[in-house]
């Protein structure tokens, strides 16, 4: 019986402290009168820490304007007290958070095991806090004379995230400073703050003179019989700034709206192809648990949560299928026996990769959250880049490789991010060999952009067991740090899921000038593509520039010359690239000399492996860039290769540039290139009247001796178009007139060979003439100009915002002045004049 009273007692006791607590008012003008003389929490004069606005806790690795840490997840704050919190100030902390959340949908809960969390302290002064979550342990400071129940409601609001409400970006339209009554050493703790995105919502509501957030009047007064703020509006009767007495409706309205506590559930996951999902509850912190049938492997995250904003924490994970003979294998960190899977670090290296959940220590770089479950509970491996040296590197190395002949995948994620971004190298390599550029896979270089990148592989087929290694190479600063997550490796034929999952990019755009934009040398080729700008090193063969800009455009070329040898390839591949569909393939090639091989353009097929040629040219094409179109139909992922093959001799360099893939089917492009080897390619000669000769296509030497040339410029047997001028009238002209060319506001560069040889030559003049007869012209030349082909560059930028032709008119002088003009190339973008 003694027993049972006992119990009876302590359960009317807490229900009176319930009640107690419970019957909490908000902070109104009503119950002002219950406020006592507090002092300014703000200011903590002697507390010997690092503080913003005289009672934010600063992080001093952060630069000021990136103090906006994250909401709490899911809406709900893990706590706990220091051990020198006595029980009598922990229940008065409890009956502060308990009217936060009486009027919010924030939820409090003791902590476990959580990684970010509260941690009340009770030192001899000081009451301070940071401003949201800021990852890991925080504390909230409650010294002396701040365990008051409006003061304890500042501190957790701050921890929450709301900033004071004096500090807000409109504060000046409600408020006015008086500087001359602030120590200066105190000033910027008046300064208006820019709001970060997520706070921007706190300008729709109403400016609160009450709030426990508001400085008092005289907050950090130099003499405290005068304010340091006056508003600039009539206050509301009975409202005090700076009140203490517990947090007013409009701190309820901030909260609920900084934690969209409108919203309540999150939509339907969606269907898991190959498994199921367990928990059906869709509410805001609820969990679910994806599961994948036999015979296949979960890739990404075994579970996810209903986060506050209404949306599921990380990504939707994938069922792929594996079998002993064809295992799959993934890592991705998160297993707490084996975290790294067998991957290990590698001794010949400066740094280590490092496990690391939530964000990395530096600001301006790195992930904020993993990739796999999007929470700071997950983990990934990163290379930290603070106090270290530029160019140090860390190498990571997977467990041996033995799959026979298989097509191997390789999908990871990555996150570079950061103005000194270095590079991530990918190595496949024979076991304890050093690695080096011939086992290179791909290299990305500087930064990719603050969010995870897929990055999806075709290796080549390997008969030998072999290892992937990942090297992180530190860029010039602290901004560097590299991370990666979610290694996946397998038979090529099981990844069609994966490749809808990861979202490939359907199109590619690169034009070489600032690298290979995930382009890959082929490994089992004979040599490289290489990057030039200008002239190739031998004479005779290779373009003179790049097509579109002759001064700094790069392109890409195969050298012909000694060592290699008639047959060697190089093979260069895009990025695998996903979706169904039509494509269009655009690209430019050259391939001039006398020893000219063949290239190759192949679409291969991911999933089945099977490949066919889109495109393919051999032999000399003439000095000048020609623009190809290919039309081709995909239904998976797929990647495109261009193969060039070396010809019989070292005059047989071949280049491209400016690769586009695009969705949809090619537009026709008109011709404006034409060497004359099959037809006019569009080119017209001009009606009469007005233009009494032709220009006629010919080979070899023209009709009158002593005039015209002896041949086409590059081949005895090429072609050339001409004007004959025996029995013509001393100036007749001729005009060719090229197909119409579309306004463009970059302009383009015309450029031709000509040939005027003969005691009699006449003029050659090239001109535009727009839609609406508008005629600027380009270049002329006079008389004979010697027994030779000439070449000439022209910019083509004043066409007053018409479409225009380009014309060719050939004014003649007598019966031995034949003019001859040949591979003509009108290309967008400038060119280098000579």
């Amino acid at each position: 019986m003694t027993m049972l009273c006992w119990k009876l007692y302590v359960i009317t006791l807490v229900y009176y402290y319930i009640l107690l607590v419970k019957s909490l008012p908000l902070y109104t003008p009503e119950n002002e009168s219950a406020l006592e003389e507090y002092f300014n929490p703000e200011e903590n004069l002697g507390v010997n820490i690092f503080l913003t606005e005289g009672d934010i806790l600063i992080d001093r690795r952060r630069s000021l304007d990136l103090q906006y840490y994250k909401t709490w997840y899911n809406r709900t704050v893990p706590y706990m007290f220091d051990s020198n919190f006595a029980p009598e100030y922990q229940r008065l902390v409890e009956a502060a958070i308990y009217q936060i959340q009486n009027v919010t949908c924030i939820r409090f809960k003791i902590r476990q095991s959580e990684k970010d969390y509260i941690k009340f302290t009770k030192p001899d002064t000081g009451c301070f806090s940071p401003v949201g979550r800021t990852g890991g342990k925080q504390e909230v400071s409650l010294g002396e004379g701040c365990l008051v129940h409006g003061i304890i409601q500042h501190e957790i609001l701050h921890a929450l995230g709301l900033w004071h409400e004096q500090s807000r970006q409109d504060r000046d339209e409600y408020i006015k400073v008086l500087w001359d009554n602030i120590p200066k050493e105190h000033w910027p703790n008046f300064e208006a703050r820019t709001l970060s995105e997520s706070h921007q919502i706190f300008l729709n509501l109403d400016y609160d003179y009450g709030s426990v957030m508001h400085y008092a009047n005289n907050t950090f007064a130099i003499d405290r019989q005068k304010p340091t703020l006056i508003p600039k509006r009539d206050l509301p009767p009975g409202v005090v700034m700076g009140q203490r007495l517990g947090m007013s409706a409009g701190d309820k309205d901030k909260l609920n709206a900084l934690y969209r506590c409108d919203i309540t559930n999150c939509s339907e996951p969606g269907r898991l192809t190959n498994g199921w999902i367990d928990g059906g509850d869709y509410l805001v912190g609820s969990r679910i648990f994806y599961n994948c049938d036999i015979g296949h492997v979960l890739i990404g995250a075994s579970e996810r949560v209903c986060r506050d904003l209404g949306l599921w924490s990380g990504e939707t994970p994938t069922c792929l299928p594996t079998n002993p003979f064809r295992p799959l294998r993934y890592c991705n960190f998160d297993n707490q026996t084996s975290p790294l899977c067998g991957w290990t670090q590698a001794n010949d290296d400066e740094l280590d990769w490092t496990l690391l959940s939530g964000p990395t220590m530096s600001e301006g770089t790195g992930p904020n959250l993993d990739h796999t479950l999007g929470t700071v509970y997950g983990t990934y491996v990163y290379v930290e880049a603070s106090s270290r040296s530029p160019g140090q590197k860390a190498r990571l190395i997977s467990p041996l490789i033995n799959t026979g002949s298989s097509r191997l995948c390789l999908v990871f994620f990555t996150f570079m991010y950061g103005d000194n971004m270095g590079n991530l190298t990918v190595y496949v390599t024979q076991p304890n060999r050093n690695i080096n550029s011939n086992n290179e896979v791909l290299t990305l270089e500087g930064s990719q952009g603050e969010q995870w990148k897929e990055v999806f592989l075709h290796l080549e087929k390997s008969n030998s067991p072999f290892t992937i290694v990942f090297e992180g190479s530190l860029g010039n600063g602290y901004k560097s740090d590299i991370a990666i997550d979610d290694i996946i490796l397998g038979d090529c034929s099981t990844f069609k899921p994966l490749t809808v999952q990861v979202g490939l990019s359907e199109a590619i755009q690169c034009n070489f000038d600032s690298g290979l934009c995930g382009f890959f040398q082929d490994r089992q080729d004979d040599m490289d593509w290489l990057l030039n700008m200008g002239k190739t090193s031998t004479l005779e063969t290779g373009p003179d520039c790049d097509p579109l800009d002759c001064q700094n455009g790069k392109y890409l070329y195969i050298e012909s010359s000694r060592p290699r040898m008639m047959g060697n390839k190089a093979k260069l591949r895009t990025p695998v690239l996903g979706g169904e569909g039509r494509r269009c393939l655009t690209f430019y090639y050259h391939m001039f000399g006398d020893h000219i091989g063949s290239l190759t353009v192949r679409m291969v097929n991911i999933i089945s492996g099977v490949d066919h040629i889109l495109w393919a040219a051999s032999g000399n094409k003439g000095n000048q860039w020609f623009v190809q179109q290919v039309d081709y139909s995909v239904q998976e992922a797929h990647e495109v290769s261009f193969e060039a093959s070396v010809g019989p001799g070292y005059r047989g360099d071949i280049a491209i540039d400016s690769i586009e893939i695009a969705t949809g089917r090619c537009h026709e492009l008109p011709n404006f290139n034409c060497s004359f080897t099959e037809d006019f390619c569009g080119w017209v000669n001009a009606p009469t009247p007005g233009d009494m000769l032709d220009w006629t296509r010919h080979r070899g030497e023209t009709d009158t001796s002593d005039t015209g040339p002896e041949s086409d410029r590059l081949s005895p047997g090429g072609y050339y178009v001409y004007v004959e001028s025996s029995r013509t009238i001393i100036g007749d002209t001729a005009r060719l007139v090229s197909p119409t060319v579309s306004y463009s506001p970059s302009g383009y560069c015309l450029q031709f060979w000509y040939h005027m040889y003969g005691r009699t030559s006449g003029n050659l003049t090239v001109y535009t003439q727009t839609d609406i007869g508008q005629e600027t012209i380009l270049w002329s030349a006079s008389g004979n100009q010697g027994n030779d082909w000439r070449s000439f560059n022209a910019n083509i930028t004043n066409t007053h915002g018409r479409d225009f032709n380009v014309i060719f008119q050939a004014t003649m002088a007598g019966f031995t002045g034949d003019i001859a003009i040949d591979d003509i190339s009108i290309q967008k973008s400038l060119c280098r004049l000579r």
